[in-house]
C-alpha cells in the first residue's frame, strides 16, 4: 500500500466507536406467581405481560438499575416482601409498556406484605384491579402492609395515587 492509502485506512479505523462492554440483552418477560427470586440489572429490563403475584412467603429483591415494563392494564400483587433498593446513579423504574395506554399498578394487601423502596421511580400507572376489585389508587398499601419509602418519585397517574 502507498503511503495515502494507510493514511486514509488509518483515519477510518480511528473513526470508529470503541467498543466497550455490550449491555445488550433481550427483555425477560414475567407473569403469575412467583417464587423467591432477585432480579438483577444484568437481566433487565423485565416485561409484565400478566398479572404478577408475590406470595405471602416469597421476596422478591429488585436491584439497582433494573427497569420493569408493564403491559397495558396488567397489575401487580404483593402479599409478600418486595424490596427495591436502587441508588442514585442507578435508580430503579416501575413503567408502562405503552405510551398510550396505563398499566394496572401496584398493591399490598395483606399484613405480611411489605416493600422497602429506596431511590425506585413509578410512573405510567392507572387505578388497580386485582382478582375483580378495583382498588383506589395506582400504588396501594391497604389491610395492614407495611411500607418504607425512600428517595423516591411517584408520577405521571391517572387518578389518584
Amino acid at each position: 500500500m502507498t503511503g495515502a492509502r494507510i493514511f486514509a485506512l488509518f483515519l477510518v479505523v480511528a473513526a470508529l466507536p470503541v467498543a466497550g462492554p455490550s449491555k445488550l440483552h433481550a427483555t425477560t418477560e414475567v407473569s403469575g406467581t412467583l417464587s423467591t427470586t432477585e432480579w438483577t440489572e444484568a437481566q433487565s429490563p423485565y416485561r409484565v405481560t400478566g398479572e404478577l403475584k408475590v406470595p405471602s412467603d416469597v421476596t422478591l429483591a429488585i436491584g439497582p438499575g433494573v427497569i420493569v415494563s408493564f403491559d397495558p392494564k396488567i397489575s401487580m400483587r404483593v402479599d409478600g416482601t418486595l424490596n427495591a433498593i436502587g441508588t442514585s446513579e442507578k435508580p430503579i423504574m416501575f413503567k408502562g409498556e405503552s405510551t398510550t395506554q396505563r398499566w394496572g399498578g401496584v398493591v399490598f394487601r395483606e399484613t405480611a406484605a411489605s416493600c422497602n423502596l429506596e431511590h425506585f421511580e413509578f410512573t405510567g400507572a392507572s387505578i388497580a384491579y386485582i382478582e375483580d376489585k378495583y382498588y383506589v389508587g395506582a400504588f396501594n398499601i391497604v389491610d395492614g402492609a407495611k411500607a418504607s419509602i425512600q428517595h423516591s418519585w411517584f408520577h405521571g397517574f391517572s387518578g389518584p395515587a
